[in-house]
């Protein structure tokens, strides 16, 4: 009869034998790096605006999929970190609201926007937007603004 292999125990494996660490550093190393650049353009669609302080600001809670509208301080829109005129504005929101209303079925579509205004920025130009929107049916519009209390902290 052939003898039949039998695996060594590992407890009577040598020092020398071991777990390599090195794939499972670079492995760590290479999610950081995937989180961090993630994280950054994740921020992109966020122009660096000061935002108005409003006294009755409810906290936000965001919307999965809501568009997020950049009003500048000389009236230029910026979406996903691109500048956009009003017909691209236009396209934009048609896109949405075909995308909107096609997931509901329903003639009036529940799609929500943000819109971001420098506090320097005109009234004009927000309304200028507010009134795109609402030529396409866009009704659920929020308003981002900044905490009086917290301004306080940063004004010293």
């Amino acid at each position: 009869m052939a003898k039949k292999r039998v695996r060594p125990d590992p407890a009577d494996c040598s020092a020398g034998a071991g777990f390599d660490m090195t794939p499972m550093i670079d492995v760590t190393f290479l999610l950081i790096i995937f989180f961090m650049c993630v994280t950054e353009r994740a921020d992109s669609s966020k122009a660096k605006l000061k935002l108005p302080v409003a006294d009755k600001a409810e906290k936000d809670t965001p919307i999965p999929g809501r568009l997020l509208i950049n009003v500048l301080k000389k009236g230029e829109v910026e979406i996903m970190g691109q500048r956009r005129s009003d017909a691209e504005l236009e396209d934009v929101l048609e896109l949405e609201r075909q995308a909107s209303v096609s997931d509901t079925g329903d003639e009036f579509p529940d799609r929500a926007i943000l819109i971001r205004a420098d506090e320097q920025t005109k009234y004009g130009d927000v309304q200028r937007v507010m009134g795109l929107c609402m030529k396409h049916k866009l009704w659920r519009i929020a308003f981002a603004t900044k905490d009086p209390i917290m301004s306080q902290y940063e004004r010293h």
